[in-house]
């Protein structure tokens, strides 16, 4: 993932530093052949799964959008991330800069409330 706004080096930095499981980041350049950013040079990152049973992919969704507001104020549009999200609450979590660890803890109660309505249609 990338944009011609992205410091590839800084953004592996930051997420490695998170230590998300599961995951690493190596910093990367490239130049897309079509989307948004057709034939831009662009920084950013690969995503490279290290342990799949370890990574919560949500919560590297949520660190990843928290680092590139953190990083590119400027140039990341928090308004983007309500199409993604869907989730109002989580996105103005991220925007007011709350750890991403704790934007993700916010889903426990309707998590747990998924579960035991779910379980009585489980057939084993």
């Amino acid at each position: 993932m990338g944009a011609p706004w992205i410091h590839a080096t800084e953004l592996a930095e930051y997420l490695n530093g998170r230590r998300i499981g599961g995951v690493r980041f190596v910093p990367v350049e490239f130049t897309p052949a079509a989307d948004a950013y057709a034939q831009k040079k662009c920084g950013g990152v690969n995503i490279i799964m290290t342990d799949r049973n370890g990574l919560d992919a949500p919560e590297m969704g949520i660190e990843i959008a928290s680092a590139l507001h953190a990083l590119y104020p400027d140039q990341y549009e928090m308004k983007k991330l309500d199409n993604l999200m869907l989730n109002d609450a989580s996105a103005k979590a991220i925007g007011a800069g709350v750890d991403p660890r704790r934007v993700g803890t916010e889903w426990n109660d309707a998590i747990e409330t998924f579960r035991a309505v779910r379980a009585k249609y489980l057939l084993y």
